[in-house]
């Protein structure tokens, strides 16, 4: 029985080719998640240098955003395409092993949020999601309740850092900020493009008594 399904399934892929949900190039070996030539692009392209902003000392991301690792994250973001998460895997254990020095203090792991609204037509927090993987290689505690989006506002795509910003003003809140005090946080987003965002949740968290604040980011739009 064991054979047959084995001999089925191969017989399948050959008539139908699967879809590399990256490249959309079609082949009879099934990309998981990935076809070998996008995993390889993403494991050959170069890794990022950490840099910063007003309230965080530190920014580390994993990769630009571009190329195959920009499709992978579109393909996660907008078409649900969880298996990806094994490619984020992958590149969020390698960062935090290049960096481990830098994370050695971190005691919680806290997402970027988004609205209610958008949460429920996506069905998901990407950054959430990400902070979980971090929180399980780092066995850290990830509250991904205690800061929340509190106003609905416009996409951030196309505004320039000014608008992105003011985009912002009284968009978080601290649900518990004894839940920070005095802790050392991760803040972790999916894309970082000007930082607008992880600057004004790390505002936030420092308003409410974070000891410091780092941010983590799967990419960084260069």
């Amino acid at each position: 029985m064991l054979q047959l399904k084995i001999i089925t399934s191969a017989i399948i892929n050959v008539l139908f080719p699967a879809e590399c949900p990256a490249c959309k190039t079609r082949s009879a070996k099934f990309p998981v998640p990935i076809c070998e030539r996008c995993t390889q692009d993403i494991s050959s392209s170069s890794s990022l240098p950490s840099t910063s902003s007003f309230y965080l000392a530190k920014i580390l991301s994993c990769r630009p955003y571009d190329g195959t690792l920009k499709q992978c994250i579109r393909q996660f973001k907008y078409h649900r395409t969880e298996r990806m998460i094994l490619v984020f895997d992958e590149l969020i254990k390698k960062t935090y092993l290049k960096n481990k020095h830098s994370l050695n203090d971190i005691d919680i792991i806290v997402p970027v949020p988004i609205n209610k609204h958008k949460k429920r037509l996506r069905g998901f927090n990407q950054a959430e999601i990400l902070a979980q993987v971090l929180g399980n290689t780092l066995s850290l505690p990830v509250p991904s309740a205690n800061l929340k989006k509190i106003k609905k506002t416009i996409p951030q795509a196309g505004l320039s850092k000014e608008k992105r910003i003011n985009n912002l003003i009284k968009a978080f809140s601290i649900r518990e900020p004894l839940l920070i005090k005095e802790k050392h946080i991760l803040l972790v987003d999916d894309v970082m493009t000007t930082g607008a965002t992880l600057d004004t949740c790390a505002k936030e968290l420092l308003k409410a008594g974070a000891k410091s604040v780092t941010g983590f980011t799967l990419a960084r739009t260069l």
